[in-house]
């Protein structure tokens, strides 16, 4: 087993982030993240939740928000292309997803969106109001970016980072972004290295909740 972690590399941009949503089936008794909680609340440990495996992104994410909500679910995990599947045919009552794999049952109403776990609303789902809107101060956009060998010569950092900055502000990869269902988010090195310090700090918390980490 390999015991690297993010200091094994240096950072050179983020370029995109993805928005964790919330969401239950159209038909669902739940219209809000907050009846959800409060339904949670009256029955500990017994609403079903989907996610895409043990210690993905989306587990963290469902971990992160029922637990600032006071609520005890059913955390129940998936092979990725399994969960969006077993919310439509009742297997569990809720998912937490990212957008791409929603979007068409979304449109087809047969997906309802509860919330994003985003700090602001993402523009694509301008009409789904973010976890903190609605009282629960979670937020856990999924990034994905670049990085090198810690100790890669700065000047090749910056023609790295200087090219990726073009590519992700062009409207080429703006157009394509969309259609997958993700936006870009340049970030520059330093302050990406930045913000991997903090949520690594972030993620290790909530692993231990779930019992992932020691």
């Amino acid at each position: 087993m390999m015991t690297l972690d993010y200091r094994a590399f240096d950072a050179v941009a983020r370029v995109l982030v993805e928005s964790p949503v919330i969401a239950v089936k159209s038909d669902s008794q739940w219209k809000s993240l907050g009846e959800l909680v409060a339904a949670a609340k009256s029955r500990p440990k017994q609403i079903t939740v989907g996610n895409s495996g043990i210690g993905s992104h989306t587990h963290i994410s469902a971990v992160a928000l029922f637990k600032a909500a006071g609520a005890e679910v059913v955390d129940v995990p998936f092979g990725a292309a399994q969960v969006v599947p077993s919310l439509l045919g009742g297997q569990v009552e809720v998912v937490v997803q990212l957008p791409a794999a929603l979007s068409g049952y979304v449109k087809s109403g047969q997906v309802r969106l509860l919330a994003a776990l985003t700090s602001g609303r993402d523009p694509a789902l301008s009409g789904v109001p973010t976890a903190r809107e609605q009282g629960f101060d979670v937020s856990l956009e999924a990034w994905r970016g670049i990085a090198v060998p810690r100790g890669t010569p700065k000047p090749a950092v910056a023609i790295l980072e200087a090219a990726i900055r073009k590519t992700a502000e062009s409207s080429d990869f703006a157009q394509a972004s969309g259609r997958l269902g993700v936006r870009p988010a340049f970030m520059p090195a330093e302050e990406f290295g930045v913000l991997i310090a903090k949520e690594d700090a972030e993620l290790a918390r909530i692993m231990q909740l779930i019992g992932l980490k020691k």
